[in-house]
């Protein structure tokens, strides 16, 4: 049995994909027998309550003053718990963080990265988005390194490993509109409006994670009453999540960790950029032909963001492309793949 330490923060600027994965990852140690901790900082209660069903423990849900004190209060859990490995996930975690981390702690350390632009000293390195290759880590991290790199270890939560379903193409009757946990309202909002206007008769799931949304509850309300179906799915689980995403014949969503779920059940896929760190990955799901990439959403004219939606809403063919390919990307055995490096390089079977 192996002690695996996760230590990855969620925030309102963040956002709560770090967590996501982790949480997905830790899943699937605790399922294969191994001891999970969790040392971070979570904005939302649902995910504390979430962690905390798995009977995983929290340590301690602080800010540290610096550094030099959170690497102690990580070394003075090492010792005393006999962890095995540290996982860490954010961008804080710089090569200084890392480096100081290794010197203090004598235990292995897992990285999961997505822009690969610092050194590290980590034993392996996960980097689940489709533009990842060994090559951007050439001269970043040591030769005995494991990169794990692609969408082949993709970390999924555990209800997306399962079956998938059997897709139809032939007409659009349910599109899911999901922009991610930290989603900004007021470009949700818009995006129901302008999906509103549209006169094509279809109904909408909307996912909504943290912030008030009561004014798009009394749109939703009043439109509903005047033929438009407008489903608010406020803070879905993972269960009611896959079941949005298996039922919707179209899905929007911000190019972040969202997107390979929605690569899993064969969704097709319209995705938007909301943060630097999702521009390469709508760039390269578009190049694949996994999705359509309409750029960064802030930069969307009302008329663009209907034009684009409505080719992929009238394109059977090019739904059921995206389709196909998406799950050739995405086959749900990542966290499988991850779990078994770690295995190896601490001798445990």
């Amino acid at each position: 049995m192996m002690v695996i330490l996760f230590r990855v923060d969620a925030n309102e600027r963040t956002g709560i994909g770090h967590v996501t994965r982790c949480f997905a990852l830790a899943q699937g140690l605790k399922a294969a027998g191994h001891k999970i901790l969790w040392l971070g900082k979570l904005f939302k209660p649902e995910m504390v309550q979430a962690i905390q069903k798995q009977q995983v423990p929290i340590l301690e849900e602080q800010n540290f003053s610096s550094i030099e004190e959170e690497i102690n209060t990580i070394s003075r859990y090492t010792a005393q718990m006999n962890i095995d490995w540290v996982v860490l996930d954010g961008y804080q975690f710089d090569e200084a963080y890392q480096v100081q981390l290794r010197k203090k702690c004598h235990v292995h350390l897992l990285w999961i990265d997505d822009p690969a632009c610092i050194q590290s000293p980590a034993d392996v390195v996960v980097n689940q988005n489709i533009y990842a290759t060994p090559y951007l880590y050439e001269g970043k991290v040591s030769n005995n390194v494991s990169l794990l790199t692609g969408t082949a270890f993709a970390l999924l939560r555990p209800e997306f490993m399962g079956e998938v379903p059997q897709r139809q193409f032939n007409k659009v009757q349910q599109v899911l509109l999901t922009l991610g946990g930290t989603q900004p309202f007021e470009l949700l909002s818009r995006f129901v409006r302008l999906l509103d206007d549209l006169k094509e008769d279809f109904a909408l799931d909307v996912v909504i994670g943290s912030g008030s949304y009561q004014p798009l509850l009394a749109y939703a309300k009043e439109h509903c009453a005047s033929g438009r179906r407008i489903n608010l799915c406020i803070s879905p689980g993972a269960q009611e999540m896959r079941q949005l995403m298996a039922k919707a014949d179209l899905a929007i969503s911000a190019a972040g960790s969202t997107c390979w779920e929605l690569c899993r059940l064969g969704t097709p896929m319209l995705l938007v950029i909301l943060a630097d760190n999702q521009e390469k990955v709508a760039e390269e799901m578009g190049r694949q032909a996994v999705a359509i990439n309409a750029g960064w959403a802030n930069q969307l004219t009302d008329q663009q963001f209907q034009e684009i939606f409505l080719k992929l809403f009238y394109d059977q063919k090019l739904r059921s492309q995206f389709s196909q390919t998406a799950q050739s990307r995405v086959d749900g055995r990542g966290v499988r793949r991850v779990i078994e490096k770690l295995e190896e390089l601490v001798g445990v079977k």
